[in-house]
């Protein structure tokens, strides 16, 4: 037990901080196989987060189709970053929701 939980500890130091560039890493791959995905982020120094954005090509049709009716709620908090989390939702007009 005390082998296994000293590799997980070495290999937390290794990844630590390299969190954002994976994130952005699998934007970039996920834009590159579908170019209705679209995405924006803004890192401090250090890769530290201030806010991601992102969008796929589902997401935008339903929006164009959807879009009158939209809830931005920002009540989310994540555990690890203290960032919030705000989907975009809408409701159809037979009040089916739909994620932007």
């Amino acid at each position: 037990k005390r082998k296994v939980s000293n590799y997980g500890t070495t290999i937390n130091r290794e990844l630590e901080n390299s969190d954002v560039m994976e994130v952005q890493q699998y934007f970039e791959n996920k834009q590159a196989e579908s170019p209705g995905f679209c995405y924006s982020m803004e890192v401090y120094a250090k890769n530290k987060v201030r806010s991601v954005f992102w969008t796929d090509a589902r997401s935008r049709i339903m929006y164009q189709e959807y879009g009158d009716c939209i809830s931005f709620d920002t009540t989310f908090l994540t555990n690890k970053y203290n960032l919030p989390f705000a989907p975009f939702v809408g409701v159809s007009p037979h009040g089916k929701t739909y994620l932007f």
